[in-house]
């Protein structure tokens, strides 16, 4: 009788739920505390059933309770987000149509694959954007799988699938999947919390290796946006207290030692290797050499002409806008407002986030947008030592565009899912809704369990 109670309560409350994807978990956790009240009864000494149907009483009406859960757990769409995207995507086309005026045939193919690189991220978009990204934190395949996954692809498709860039014949797959690094990477993290200084030092050791295949190319720019965004994420992680470790050694673990090490390689590339050592030489001093490779510097950071030809590459997209009649420097405060704007409203909504897990998934997919957006403004201002990747929304590159149109819908997916997403305790454990203590009747005596709960570590 007991249970056929439990059921219809369960069914009149779930028939208030309108979200489907919300209804089944939402109600497994009603029944949870259902069944963690019953206990508490059972151990005063009620009957079974007795103790079931007082339960069962106490959780209210369940059309009320159905309606409170609705209200609760409802998708969140950040539609102002939305609008951010296709607003520079639409400021993106006008300036490539700009720059492309006066180039015929050649303008318009260039056009036209911009538009089908849109139109292919926008499916990848709604696709991550109506995903459920809370399938993949529980479990321990996807975690290892997906960051070692897109490593190995992006090294087996090293000797494939090259494009034209910049004079040369660069593969382009391994680029893409080293973006999609960072949000892979954060799935490793959800399902290490309340480990020690110990995984936090491995975690951040692993972020260059992640990296392998851009470094390989080689593309340091990559790389770079890559790893630093990793350790982004891994320093938010141990600041949000997921790891067992103190916030200092914490941080010391997850960015100190591999910076070092990081420092130690370029020093030692440098003294070995004088292309490189001349490079940083005339970043830092172009005067040196102003007819030679300190010209382009000098001229970026003088806002003179460069000359530059678009037939092959939109790198310094920002740089040439600046200077066409009536635009000049307005270019740069622009693009680089619209970009702070929607960096500064996605970081917000990212940061109130209840679940820390979703805010690990979608610092990955923030960190490698705002990581291109900032080198591809510092390079066009001539203080960037490497070329850009891409400005995010805005530059040319079919490719690029799409991946970084799917890190936007992996963003909003978490947005969205905010209202169902839960951390997991140490272990895999879900100790929420257990009471602290409890008795259980058995033959001949009774088992007493209690434990007292800690939260994580700051």
């Amino acid at each position: 009788m007991g249970r056929e109670r439990l059921d219809a309560y369960l069914n009149q409350a779930g028939a208030q739920i309108r979200w489907r994807r919300a209804r089944k978990s939402l109600l497994q956790e009603l029944g949870h505390h259902v069944a963690d009240q019953e206990l508490a009864y059972r151990a005063e000494g009620a009957p079974e059933d007795e103790a079931l149907d007082r339960a069962v009483a106490e959780m209210g009406d369940p059309v009320e309770v159905g309606r409170a859960l609705d209200r609760l757990h409802r998708p969140q769409t950040r539609w102002e987000l939305m609008a951010f995207t296709v607003l520079l995507l639409a400021l993106g086309l006008a300036a490539q149509q700009l720059l492309l005026r006066g180039e015929g045939l050649d303008g318009c193919l260039y056009l036209s694959r911009q538009i089908g690189g849109i139109l292919a991220g926008a499916a990848l978009f709604v696709a991550a954007w109506l995903s459920d990204y809370t399938l993949l934190l529980h479990r321990t395949w996807s975690a290892v799988l997906c960051p070692l996954g897109l490593t190995v692809l992006g090294l087996a498709s090293i000797p494939f699938l090259a494009v034209h860039y910049t004079g040369r014949l660069t593969p382009s797959v391994p680029l893409y999947l080293c973006l999609l690094l960072p949000a892979a990477y954060a799935l490793l993290l959800c399902r290490l919390r309340g480990r020690g200084w110990l995984s936090v030092l491995l975690l951040g050791l692993s972020a260059p290796l992640l990296t392998l295949p851009a470094l390989l190319l080689p593309s340091l720019t990559a790389a770079l946006v890559s790893c630093g965004s990793m350790l982004l994420v891994l320093g938010g992680g141990v600041w949000s207290g997921w790891f067992s470790c103190g916030r200092l050694k914490g941080l010391l673990c997850a960015w100190g030692v591999p910076g070092s090490l990081a420092a130690l390689c370029l020093a030692a590339l440098a003294r070995t290797s004088p292309f490189v050592s001349r490079r940083w030489e005339m970043f830092l001093h172009p005067e040196l050499d102003p007819l030679g490779y300190g010209w382009l510097y000098l001229h970026l950071r003088s806002g003179d002409a460069v000359g530059y030809d678009y037939a092959g590459n939109f790198d310094l997209m920002l740089s040439e806008l600046s200077r066409r009649p009536g635009l000049g420097r307005w270019v740069f405060l622009l693009a680089g407002l619209l970009l702070a704007l929607f960096a500064i409203l996605a970081l917000h909504r990212v940061l109130q986030l209840r679940s820390t897990s979703g805010k690990l998934v979608a610092l990955g997919a923030f960190w490698p947008l705002a990581l291109q957006a900032a080198l591809f403004v510092l390079y066009n201002l001539g203080w960037s030592p490497l070329p850009p990747l891409s400005l995010p929304f805005l530059s040319y590159g079919t490719g690029y565009m799409a991946v970084n149109l799917l890190l936007a819908g992996v963003l909003m997916s978490v947005l969205r899912m905010d209202a169902l997403a839960r951390d997991g305790t140490p272990g895999g454990l879900n100790l929420r809704s257990l009471p602290e203590d409890f008795t259980l009747p058995l033959p001949g005596g009774a088992l007493h369990i209690s434990w007292k709960r800690r939260g994580p570590a700051n």
